[in-house]
């Protein structure tokens, strides 16, 4: 049970499967140890951007490995993630983000339009765009945020029970509800994932997912699948 804390994971999976391969996306590859280090720098330029223990970041972007690292180091920060449905725009997305009461909000440049159409009524302390950044007055560039060579944040104080992720439901009977998600809601969901598929997964295995990284599908079938088996994602 101490283990089971996303930002622990990944950190023990670089310690164990450092050169194994984790994300694979277009021409890219990202290791273990490459993706724990990405994460780290990530997570100290979001603590020096404002980003605490117990607040919110929510991403309005499309699917990419800079989202897993985000999702990675807000956890490591003992902060919380929430996905913004991509096809969301006008009021349905400035009640979303407003709802969701984010510190930080990040997006990128295929997603600016619907920003600038909302961006006056945002309550935010920072914005943060993949690429982009200079359509937005204020805006902080993604890239810009990773501190070269930063070690480990001090996880010591978190635990599986913590809240970890806001899900906002699909709405299909009423208007959507952010669901608090703890980090032992997602490892319990992979485990009985692995339990159901007929063939479990394979050390030399490859998990491939094309679904879209705002839905809790792709990370309980895919992106944290993955992470907790040591096998590669494209």
């Amino acid at each position: 049970p101490s283990e089971r804390h996303l930002g622990r994971a990944i950190q023990l999976q670089a310690l164990q499967h450092g050169d194994k391969p984790y994300l694979l996306f277009g021409e890219s590859v990202y290791t273990f140890a490459e993706v724990n280090q990405r994460v780290n720098e990530l997570a100290a330029g979001l603590a020096r951007a404002g980003l605490k223990a117990g607040e919110r970041l929510a991403f309005y972007m499309s699917s990419a490995p800079e989202v897993i690292f985000l999702v990675l180091a807000t956890n490591k920060l003992g902060a919380v993630w929430v996905p913004i449905n991509t096809d969301y725009k006008g009021a349905w997305l400035r009640d979303t983000i407003n709802d969701s009461r984010p510190t930080i909000l990040v997006s990128d440049a295929a997603h600016v339009s619907r920003l600038q159409e909302v961006g006056d009524a945002l309550s935010l302390e920072a914005l943060v765009l993949h690429g982009g950044h200079e359509a937005m007055p204020g805006a902080v560039s993604l890239e810009d945020l990773y501190v070269a060579g930063a070690g480990e944040p001090d996880m010591s104080g978190l635990s599986t029970g913590d809240t970890c992720a806001v899900l906002w439901t699909a709405g299909t009977t009423g208007k959507a509800k952010g669901v608090m998600q703890s980090h032992n809601v997602w490892f319990n969901a992979v485990y009985a994932n692995n339990e159901e598929c007929q063939y479990g997964i394979a050390e030399d295995d490859v998990i491939f997912t094309v679904l879209p990284m705002y839905n809790s599908a792709v990370w309980v079938t895919a992106i944290f699948r993955a992470l907790f088996a040591g096998v590669p994602l494209a």
